[in-house]
């Protein structure tokens, strides 16, 4: 099993490097799954199926769904202009250079973030960074989303997933309980992370 698991982190790792997208790296994966419990362990290729995880597949597909269709409205495009128009000379990569302009597309991210969830931000905002161009700026939205997930219980698919297994343990987290935490924790880590990134040569 290891050298599976080995393969699929040297899969999504390097896969951009010869083109190999990385639904075909999971498809591998589970094809190697299923050799070894056919082959190697004598049990039903079938068993492998047992480990997947229906709701959890649903909230995802759902979530993809949603994606597209506000994608469709032309609502996260209009927010992103928006928020270009308070930049210098109306332009998105001023967004991420003056101090001012950083903060409010930081706090422009964390919210939404928040609101529908941090990778369908990505998602919704990538189309619109074209323009800003440089390596340093989505280093930032990145980084920026990936955190602010954190935040609150429903900013990222990983904290819902979370407490649903807590809860079948006997472990309840509720909203605030997670949020006293990770209020204060996630503000810094955006901070520190944003300066690190703005001001250390990389």
């Amino acid at each position: 099993m290891y050298f599976i698991f080995f393969f699929l982190v040297l899969g999504f790792m390097g896969g951009h490097l010869i083109d190999l997208p990385c639904p075909w790296v999971v498809l591998v994966g589970v094809a190697m799954l299923t050799l070894v419990k056919v082959f190697i362990e004598n049990k039903p290729g079938t068993d492998v199926l047992c480990h997947a995880d229906g709701p959890l597949l649903i909230l995802i597909s759902a979530l993809c769904i949603m994606i597209a269709g506000v994608q469709q409205t032309g609502v996260p495009g209009m927010l992103f202009e928006f928020l270009c128009g308070m930049a210098p000379q109306h332009s998105c990569a001023k967004l991420f250079t003056g101090k001012k302009e950083l903060a409010l597309l930081t706090l422009f991210l964390v919210i939404l973030s928040n609101v529908i969830s941090n990778v369908p931000v990505v998602l919704l905002v990538a189309p619109n960074l074209d323009e800003a161009g440089s390596p340093k700026n989505w280093l930032i939205v990145s980084w920026v989303t990936t955190v602010a997930g954190n935040l609150t219980l429903i900013g990222s698919l990983a904290n819902v997933l979370v407490a649903e297994k807590a809860k079948e343990r006997g472990v309840t987290i509720t909203f605030w309980s997670h949020f006293k935490f990770a209020s204060w924790s996630t503000v810094c880590t955006i901070l520190v992370g944003c300066l690190l990134i703005r001001y250390v040569p990389c």
